[in-house]
């Protein structure tokens, strides 16, 4: 009874909307070519998603707002701030904007960029993306909570993973569904434990 109580805690507590690629071929698949660095080995970034190789994500729905989020990774790693603009629409082709605006990333934050997007409608399904330098985002997808009684959800459940593990093509699957309501995420992304070491 206790892990049922707890996990419906940990159910209402971690409820986020992850942005979801809207074609297949906008699935983020990191090249497992490697670079020898000074530290080791590191995967290569897909040079097709500069300077957002981090991709988007949303979270934290209420009946009127989401956060959107990005990283805008700049060109040489002096560069003090990076800016651009977002935008937010009901379609994939950005026809009918409902909110943009502009940002501005610095070193304070790792080039990361968190909008709080509000006066949107209730149980409504937005899309957006970012903007800098001209080259736009992969193109997110968020929804914010119905105010009326809904029969069904649909959640897609992921737990702890470790990135030199892999399996990491079930995100993109995920990805592919327009049928899920919410990306529920249990666990860990990145362990502590150096590299080649587990438990």
């Amino acid at each position: 009874m206790q892990k049922g109580i707890l996990l419906l805690i940990v159910l209402l507590t971690s409820l986020h909307v992850y942005a979801q690629p809207i074609t297949p071929h906008n699935i983020v698949k990191p090249s497992r070519t490697s670079n020898t660095a000074a530290k080791g080995t590191a995967l290569d970034y897909d040079p097709s998603l500069k300077p957002f190789y981090h991709g988007v994500a949303s979270g934290d729905p209420t009946t009127s707002s989401v956060i959107i989020w990005t990283r805008v990774t700049p060109d040489t790693p002096t560069t003090v701030s990076v800016s651009g603009t977002y935008q937010v629409a009901t379609d994939t082709g950005f026809k009918n904007v409902v909110t943009s605006g502009s940002f501005t990333a610095d070193t304070a934050t790792d080039y990361t960029v968190n909008i709080d997007v509000t006066g949107l409608n209730a149980g409504g399904t937005y899309y957006y993306r970012f903007i800098s330098g001209g080259i736009s985002s992969l193109i997110g997808r968020a929804k914010t909570i119905p105010t009326t009684n809904v029969n069904n959800l649909k959640f897609a459940i992921v737990s702890c993973a470790n990135y030199e593990g892999g399996y990491f093509n079930s995100y993109g699957s995920i990805a592919q569904r327009n049928d899920l309501d919410a990306v529920i995420h249990l666990g860990d992304y990145i362990y502590e434990y150096e590299k080649g070491a587990y438990g």
